[in-house]
């Protein structure tokens, strides 16, 4: 059976976050896409993303019209830059910027490749965000954020239809 149309687009940002690695021209190469996080069973993944899926737009007639994801990039070099004690708060600073920038960069160009999702959206847009840390647990890990808004007409009442 196939998926409906909310997940194949989701599949559509996976296999495109996939596809970021250097060999491709990025500047980064992406070990793991994750929907869900599993504590601590990141080793040998990074770098890696972690998309989170928001609760979509719906409009008056029950359509959904936007769906809405974070997308959480975490290069390796999180403890290599962040705990490095040699490292001035400036050059810290200027690493960390470095690493946002490009890893927006990637993010967006990935996603920009097929902005209509295989036919199943109007437009993607990317928003980057500023670079911060992701809490979860014991865990902290640093890491550029992007907002992603897929503009798209699926009909609510048979979420397998375009409207």
């Amino acid at each position: 059976m196939a998926d409906c149309i909310q997940s194949q687009i989701t599949a559509s940002i996976k296999n495109a976050l996939r596809n970021i690695a250097t060999a491709n021209g990025y500047h980064y190469t992406v070990g793991a896409v994750e929907q869900v996080r599993k504590n601590l069973q990141i080793n040998g993944r990074w770098d890696f993303i972690l998309l989170i899926e928001e609760e979509p737009e719906i409009d008056e007639n029950l359509h959904i019209t936007q769906l809405k994801y974070d997308v959480w990039f975490f290069p390796a070099y999180n403890d290599e830059i962040v705990g490095d004690p040699a490292l001035t708060q400036n050059e810290i600073d200027r690493e960390i910027a470095f690493h946002t920038r490009n890893a927006h960069a990637d993010i967006a160009r990935a996603l920009n490749v097929d902005i209509d999702r295989g036919g199943l959206a109007d437009k993607t847009e990317v928003i980057p965000q500023e670079h911060g840390m992701y809490i979860d647990g014991d865990l902290i890990l640093f890491g550029s954020h992007c907002k992603v808004i897929i503009d798209t007409s699926i009909d609510q009442a048979n979420p397998y239809l375009l409207r």
